[in-house]
Formats: C-alpha cells, sequence, structure tokens
C-alpha cells in the first residue's frame, strides 16, 4: 500500500455522488492500482461509499477484503459492519471467526444475524455453554434461528438435549424453525415433520421460511416424498407457492 493521500480527501471525491459514480468506474476496471485506489474509498466520510468500497474488495481481492473488513468492524454503520463481516468470510480462519463472534452481541440485529450465519462457515471458537447464552439473551427470532446452529457445531455430546430444550421453551416460530432444522441436521426423525406443521399457518414470512429453509438440508428422497405428501400448493401465500415451485425445479 502506497503513502499516497486517500482520494476522498481531494474536493472532487468528498460528494458521496462522486464517489459513489468514482467507485462504479473503478468496477469495470482491471485489478492493480485500481484495488488501491477501492481500498482508500473504505475510509470516506459518507457509509454508503464505504459499503461500496467493501463489496468491490470482496469481489476483486481476498486480501486487500479481509484487511479492509478488520478495520471497519466497528463501523458505526449497520450495513458497513455488515459488509466488513462478509470480508473476513474471504479467508474462514479461526482468527477471523474470533473477530466476527462478539458481533453476536451488535446492538443492531442485522449484524447479529450476519455475523451467527458466516460463523456457521467458519471455525468454532466458543463452547456450548457460551452460545446457548447467546442464544437465550437474543431478542430476535430471526437471529435465534441461524444461532441454532452454531450449538449443532460444538459437536457437543448434549446439543440434541439442548436444542429439545430450546423448542420447548421457544415462543416465536421462526426461531423455532430454526431449531427444528438443526435437529433435522442432527437426524432427529420427527422434526422434518414438525418443520411442516408451520406451513398451515397462514402467514407469509413463515411459510417462505419453511420452504427456503428446505434448500440448506440434506434431504433424502424419503424426505422430499415426505414434503410433497404433506404440501398443499394451493394452500399456500403466492410468495411461498413462487418458492415452492423453485424448490421443485431445484429437485428434478
Amino acid at each position: 500500500m502506497s503513502d499516497k493521500n486517500p482520494l476522498f480527501l481531494n474536493d472532487i471525491y468528498r460528494s458521496e455522488k462522486r464517489a459513489l459514480t468514482e467507485l462504479s468506474r473503478l468496477e469495470n476496471e482491471e485489478e492493480g492500482e485500481s484495488l488501491e485506489r477501492v481500498y482508500w474509498f473504505c475510509l470516506h466520510p459518507a457509509w454508503s461509499v464505504r459499503e461500496k468500497a467493501l463489496t468491490l474488495l470482496e469481489q476483486k481481492s481476498p486480501l486487500l477484503s479481509v484487511f479492509a473488513g478488520r478495520s471497519l468492524l466497528s463501523d458505526p454503520a449497520p450495513l458497513v459492519r455488515c459488509g466488513a463481516i462478509l470480508c473476513l468470510m474471504q479467508k474462514k480462519t479461526r482468527h477471523n471467526a474470533l473477530l466476527i463472534y462478539p458481533l453476536l452481541t451488535d446492538p443492531d440485529w442485522t449484524v447479529r444475524c450476519e455475523a451467527a450465519d458466516c460463523l456457521a462457515e467458519m471455525p468454532v471458537t466458543y463452547t456450548l455453554e457460551e452460545i446457548v447464552e447467546v442464544y437465550r439473551a437474543e431478542p430476535s427470532e430471526f437471529v435465534r434461528r441461524d444461532l441454532a446452529l452454531l450449538i449443532k457445531k460444538t459437536k457437543s455430546p448434549q446439543a440434541v438435549k439442548i436444542l429439545r430444550e430450546l423448542f420447548e421453551t421457544e415462543t416465536e416460530p421462526i426461531a423455532c424453525l430454526g431449531v427444528l432444522a438443526t435437529l433435522h441436521r442432527l437426524k432427529e426423525k420427527d422434526a422434518l415433520m414438525q418443520m411442516l406443521a408451520y406451513l398451515d399457518f397462514e402467514e407469509g414470512i413463515l411459510q417462505n421460511n419453511v420452504i427456503n429453509g428446505f434448500r440448506y438440508l440434506s434431504l433424502t428422497s424419503k424426505d422430499k416424498k415426505t414434503i410433497v405428501d404433506y404440501v398443499k400448493p394451493d394452500a399456500l401465500l403466492p410468495g411461498a407457492k413462487a418458492d415452492y415451485r423453485e424448490l421443485l425445479r431445484l429437485w428434478e
């Protein structure tokens, strides 16, 4: 990295609009010096510019994106913090997992959700007791849905027992689906039918979560037949019905 001043210090790049225009131009340039210029935009005063710069680095340079991501994990803008987490995913190391883990208690639920989702693909740096404590303290059902998988990743012999207990005390359906999906991954035979039962609720976001959740499970031919036999497409709300049609196409 050179010692040149960041581009946004020049008057022409102080404007958020001009900076975004310059980043759009750099997006189509070859790698090399343009990557250094993109990197400097991670320091721009406007959060939208920082977020765009992180996205470009993630696409173009794993090495620079990791450096930029580490420096922006505490950015004041939630979308930039989310982008920083994704940049660290370029190198799925234990060190980067340790940097992401504290964001499970970020003030913004979307950041916590991103952190949980990414940690599911990274080395385990926490104990079963620690992640269960995070789960129980988490106010968002969407984040709890994703935290359930981290319980499985600990490979603790107590994971199934803990997940069953969490399911029994869980009050929000989206989080329940996350726990059930994790139990299915742990070969618990009754989990699939319990997931399907949530399709009977006439709530679009709930039906969508059930259908889309099947995409990420390792389903046997018997599992797929169970789903097809249970689902009544005409009873699904429009969004879930479209997702179900797409799911069937993926299974063909």
